[in-house]
């Protein structure tokens, strides 16, 4: 019996994957014209003639197609919608108008012996001969046969009188073309854009179950846990410092390691075994430190040390292995208060031989209880300098 290796991921993704593309194109090529699209038809009609009240009204009424709204009584209509004297002859005379036209249309179709193609025509949207004239293209009178189960000699029959309607206008074939072109175009955009979508769904959905099976090799980590962000994640968690301003040495540093769930909607318990890791280095090496529970905070760590050495720190926090969030720190300690004992001159002796009228420097170097150099503000009360005369001329 051959094991499969249990980190090593699915295939049935990649054949979901090609069902959904399957059945988006059998939708796509297959599908029939939708009831939703002909009530945008009748309600793209209706707030073209300014009739955009009586939308709500009609779907009360369940009237959602031209068919319907041809054969609708009008005067009842009015009257238990209870329309304003404007609205009343705005709405009858539009419908008047849209029953001529109709009724156009269906004579023209019979005259041609095409009369049951007429409830294809008004799913399209083509109610009269002007609106078939201005508008209707050639590919759409196939769209008119298939609605009603027409044959191609139907078809055929269609498309000449069409031609004949528009006078034979080359001008309608180059358009024609150009639509059947820029429609071709369009639904091979479309469905590009598809496959890239998908593609993407695929590739996000294996990189997720990759960094899972990842992670779960050192962690107790369920996959739901791990789709809904329920797992201390380094990336997530911050350092937060006690002390806002420049610390000088020799005082106590001090800062919290908040931790987080990748899903911050989750609150994370500090345990006590996270794998937290710590390291405060200076110029001269690893600094110590204490590392215990934040008492006031659940979710965080205090780290408290004691800096002897002036200059840049590098702190690195990592859990689990990776850095925190902007891990590794940078904290600048500056020099204590000036350490008198620990004061010197740097001419060399103690004793400082003058000459009157000849200018001689004094360098003195000022350090800190640490030893470290501190830069010295001028003040004229910080040192006091006896001159005294020890050899008389």
């Amino acid at each position: 019996m051959i094991r499969r290796d249990p980190n090593q991921t699915t295939r049935w993704p990649f054949w979901a994957f090609m069902v959904v593309v399957v059945c988006l194109i059998y939708q796509d090529l297959f599908g029939v014209v939708k009831d939703d699209n002909i009530e945008d038809n009748l309600h793209l009609w209706l707030k073209k003639n300014s009739l955009s009240f009586v939308v709500e009204m009609l779907k009360r009424d369940e009237i959602t197609s031209f068919d319907k709204f041809l054969q609708l009584d009008a005067t009842n209509f009015v009257e238990q919608n209870q329309m304003s004297f404007e609205q009343r002859i705005s709405f009858i005379n539009k419908l008047n108008e849209l029953r001529t036209g109709s009724l156009k249309l269906a004579t023209w179709l019979e005259s041609k012996g095409l009369e049951k193609y007429c409830l294809g025509f008004y799913k399209l949207g083509y109610i009269d001969l002007e609106s078939i004239q201005e508008k209707m293209q050639r590919f759409e009178i196939k769209d008119v046969t298939s609605n009603m189960d027409g044959s191609f000699a139907d078809y055929q029959l269609l498309v000449q009188a069409v031609e004949e309607l528009k006078d034979g206008s080359n001008g309608w074939m180059i358009v024609s073309v150009f639509y059947f072109f820029f429609h071709a175009f369009m639904f091979l955009f479309k469905w590009l854009f598809r496959l890239l979508l998908l593609f993407l769904g695929y590739a996000s959905y294996h990189v997720a179950v990759s960094r899972y099976n990842a992670m779960r090799r050192n962690r107790n980590l369920t996959f739901s846990q791990y789709f809904i962000g329920y797992y201390l994640d380094p990336s997530s968690c911050q350092v937060e410092w006690l002390q806002k301003d420049k610390t000088a040495v020799g005082n106590t540093a001090s800062f919290l390691i908040k931790l987080y769930r990748k899903s911050w909607f989750f609150f994370y318990t500090v345990t006590g075994r996270e794998n937290v890791r710590v390291e405060v280095r200076n110029r001269e090496g690893a600094e110590a430190f204490v590392k215990e529970r934040d008492g006031k905070q659940r979710n965080a760590y205090c780290v408290t040390f004691h800096p002897k050495i002036s200059g840049c720190y590098t702190i690195s926090v990592l859990i689990n292995g990776k850095h925190i969030h902007g891990s590794p720190f940078r904290r600048t300690f500056v020099p204590g208060p000036i350490d008198m004992s620990k004061v010197s001159i740097l001419n060399g002796i103690d004793t400082v031989v003058v000459i009157q009228g000849v200018y001689y420097p004094l360098k003195i170097e000022t350090r800190d209880k640490y030893e470290n150099l501190c830069e010295l503000e001028y003040t004229e009360e910080m040192f006091e300098i006896i001159i005294k005369q020890v050899l008389k001329s």
